[in-house]
């Protein structure tokens, strides 16, 4: 009877995860489709055939949905790096793995950077949602860096400004993106 119990806790728990995943699923794609300002919290509930208070069930606001929204879309980037790299020690073949999980991810990274761009010429000032964000992008800067002075100091790389390279990659896939 304990066994039965813990096991319908676990599937319960599985499908709040799976219905919070979905919900953030498409508030990625309505934020990024237009400006997340613009976006209700009825609008989503719309395209996803719920009540508004489901969602607020989920989130406490729109700006805590979008902070949900941004820290998956930057969890799954990073947890996709993670498996490309897990063989690679080569600070070449990492940065390539880096590119690689871009193009694989592609479609929901310039999503994040579109939300992100859009976060910032708005007038909305969060914390949590500045340090999802910010999140990314110190991720990213310090891996960079640390494979570029360690190709340095392995001989694999020239001798560059480290900081400079790596700020100029990380614009330049902005820009990709």
């Amino acid at each position: 009877k304990t066994d039965a119990r813990t096991r319908s806790r676990g599937a319960a728990r599985e499908a709040v995860a799976e219905r919070g995943t979905a919900m953030i699923a498409v508030a990625l794609e309505l934020f990024a489709r237009r400006h997340f300002a613009a976006v209700t919290i009825k609008q989503i509930a719309g395209e996803l055939g719920v009540n508004t208070a489901l969602l607020y069930y989920y989130f406490e606001s729109k700006e805590d949905l979008l902070r949900a929204t941004i820290e998956h879309t930057v969890q799954r980037a990073f947890a996709h790096f993670d498996m490309l790299r897990a063989c690679d020690d080569d600070p070449a073949e990492i940065i390539a793995d880096w590119l690689a999980s871009h193009v694989d991810l592609s479609e929901p990274i310039q999503k994040l950077v579109k939300i992100s761009l859009d976060y910032r010429s708005s007038d909305i000032d969060s914390p949590a949602i500045e340090r999802a964000i910010r999140r990314f992008y110190d991720g990213e800067r310090r891996m960079l860096m640390e494979c570029i002075e360690s190709g340095i100091a392995a001989g694999r790389f020239q001798a560059v400004d480290a900081a400079q390279v790596t700020q100029f990659v990380s614009t330049y896939l902005d820009g990709l993106m």
